[in-house]
């Protein structure tokens, strides 16, 4: 019978669980943010936005769930989505400003929760090691 022989190491499946539950409450944090920008919406324009809601969950999906499979190219395309995202919303909330409308407290939570999310891809510690695998 062989001996086992334990190492201090972390096995890879602990080391990948807390980038693994990061992921899983960023997709649930855009679902929340998808389903409160469908639902504040004015009912005459939500089956335009019942489109763009999909497609936007369907991507974030595929790309969390391509990190979660290791993929390095997926963060850096979700980054870049995010930061693409929150460049084009800016002129929209300047717009809105000079309009004299002001900002909503749920647009400025839109903004801060794209930008953590932006931030975790790229500093998080736990999301890296999905990624970057040794």
């Amino acid at each position: 019978m062989a001996k086992r022989r334990y190492s201090s190491k972390p096995s890879a499946m602990k080391r990948e669980t807390p980038g693994r539950i990061a992921l899983v409450v960023i997709f649930l944090l855009f679902l929340g943010l998808d389903l409160g920008v469908y639902f504040t919406t004015p009912e005459e324009q939500q089956h335009e936005l019942l489109g763009q809601t999909i497609v936007r969950q369907l991507w974030t999906f595929a790309l969390l769930g391509a990190i979660w499979c290791g993929q390095n190219w997926a963060r850096y395309v979700l980054i870049a989505l995010l930061m693409l995202g929150a460049l084009f919303f800016i002129p929209v909330v300047m717009e809105l400003i000079d309009l004299g409308l002001g900002i909503s407290p749920f647009a400025i939570f839109w903004i801060v929760v794209n930008l953590s999310v932006m931030a975790a891809m790229i500093y998080l510690p736990a999301i890296r090691d999905l990624t970057h695998r040794r």
